[in-house]
């Protein structure tokens, strides 16, 4: 390689142990040298932190926490998971947690002596029925609509809430609740459920 001042640096060897080179001034003079190799500093973490220090989860749910190290290219980026109460909440050693009972636990990441918490408190889940919410997915619209119509028509396989279908409050599931549904969604003054 030739520099602008017209000394030429010729590589030798290059290897894990290091460089071998050979430089020649303008005057034909040569010098040869070389470098060993060094291994890169290790970078220390100075902090850890957690996405979110408060969660509230229901049951059967689970959430991925994420750490973050201060310098961000510490070397070292392996953590201990822990909970305070395995029977409440789980924690695995990638960080997904796994509501399993109400209560509340306290999640802990730690590095050496860095460490943060998470407090997740689990609730039942809520089991509450929306009248019209065939799907069940918390919304009343034109989709329960639809797959309300499919399970009058005999169609297989559809995962409807029953519970939710009867928007007449009956106890069965037939043509009425489908007019009172689209009566509903027309804006028509009518209530679903009981």
């Amino acid at each position: 390689m030739e520099i602008d001042n017209g000394t030429v640096i010729d590589l030798d060897s290059i290897s894990k142990e290091g460089v071998n080179y050979k430089i020649t001034d303008l005057n034909g003079d040569e010098i040869s040298n070389s470098m060993e190799s060094r291994k890169a500093d290790k970078v220390a973490a100075v902090s850890i932190s957690l996405n979110t220090n408060l969660l509230e989860l229901e049951v059967g749910e689970k959430q991925l926490l994420t750490v973050s190290f201060a310098p961000v290219n510490a070397t070292n980026q392996k953590v201990v998971w822990d909970s305070s109460d395995d029977s409440v909440v789980s924690v695995n050693n990638d960080g997904i947690i796994a509501a399993i009972t109400a209560g509340t636990a306290v999640i802990t990441v730690s590095q050496g002596d860095l460490e943060q918490t998470c407090e997740i408190t689990v609730k039942e889940k809520n089991n509450k029925i929306i009248s019209g919410d065939v799907n069940g997915d918390g919304d009343v619209n034109s989709k329960d609509a639809v797959l309300l119509k499919k399970y009058l028509a005999g169609y297989m396989g559809l995962n409807i809430d029953t519970g939710a279908a009867d928007v007449t409050g009956d106890g069965k599931i037939d043509s009425k609740d489908a007019v009172r549904f689209l009566k509903y969604l027309a804006g028509y003054n009518v209530t679903l459920g009981k």
